[in-house]
């Protein structure tokens, strides 16, 4: 529209793109709700965000009744593509896509590229760019600092703290990145969310266990402390809070990960448990007479 314009482009006029994208989003839900190109659906959620502080997008997040859900690769092959369109039989399409829908550089041409350290208790990720030493990014001031580890300080400086679990804290805190610190919420409250993991993972996975459950310690030493004794691994303190007695710590993982994984996945999960973990009575685990964990297991 525009283009009939002299002189004018998109980015001369951000409101005018903005309605057309939002009169193009409206109508993109209503084909998803109340049309069901997908199926029934029972909600949606969404987000816009603005590429490069330019064009917008959204981000829709939408959940299916069980009957419409997808259960093989090819149910979802029939409604997903990720392929570009072909310059020779759609070329608008293929202008479209490759001048306003393309990300770049990628990869290693990537200006900035990420550097992974070996995980411990608590991973971080941190960006080493093309100016910087590595060792003189890790001698950085800081840089040993985390959400985990300034956890203890935090309930240091605010004993009242030590009420609460790590999972709460985000609740009542907020982490300022700059900082390196947790500050108490001025706003609304909000749920904390620890990223999942599965029981492969080991140390990992005990850890997010205990997090769950240990309120208030000011170092690791705390944090592996129960009832006086301090235990020489997390495995070993997650026995003695009692979370691994009766296979219960697997009997959760399988029920966690039934929320968002298939048939498939939920089998290779239960096989990933009976190899490399401790399981005391595996035929109670896998006659678990829960209906969601049985019908999702086998489809």
């Amino acid at each position: 529209m525009l283009a009939h314009v002299p002189g004018q482009r998109a980015h001369d006029r951000p409101e005018v793109g903005t309605r057309v994208f939002k009169l193009k989003l409206t109508e993109l839900l209503e084909d998803l709700t109340k049309n069901k190109i997908f199926g029934e659906s029972r909600t949606v959620v969404y987000v816009i965000e603005f590429q490069k502080r330019g064009l917008p997008h959204a981000h829709i997040l939408l959940w299916l009744e069980d009957h419409c859900k997808c259960r093989t690769l090819g149910e979802i092959d029939d409604i997903i593509s990720a392929e570009l369109p072909s310059s020779t039989n759609d070329p608008a399409g293929y202008k479209a896509v490759t001048d306003y829908m393309l990300h770049g550089p990628c990869g290693k041409d990537a200006r900035y590229a990420p550097s992974k350290f070996p995980p411990s208790a608590q991973s971080e990720q941190v960006t080493l760019r093309d100016s910087e030493c590595l060792s003189a990014l890790l001698e950085r001031e800081g840089i040993n600092v985390t959400m985990f580890t300034d956890w203890f300080a935090l309930n240091e400086r605010y004993p009242p703290t030590r009420a609460r679990t790590y999972a709460e804290i985000p609740q009542y805190y907020v982490w300022y990145e700059r900082l390196k610190m947790w500050k108490p919420q001025k706003q609304k409250k909000c749920i904390g969310r620890i990223v999942y993991s599965t029981p492969a993972s080991g140390e990992r996975y005990f850890l997010r266990m205990l997090l769950n459950v240990v309120r208030g310690p000011l170092n690791l030493d705390e944090l592996l402390t129960v009832n006086k004794r301090v235990c020489s691994t997390l495995k070993e303190e997650c026995f003695a809070y009692g979370l691994l007695n009766d296979d219960r710590e697997w009997t959760r993982a399988i029920q966690e990960a039934s929320v968002w994984a298939l048939g498939p996945q939920l089998r290779d999960l239960f096989v990933t448990i009976l190899l490399f973990c401790d399981v005391i009575r595996p035929l109670k685990l896998w006659e678990k007479p829960e209906k969601f964990y049985q019908k999702t297991f086998f489809t």
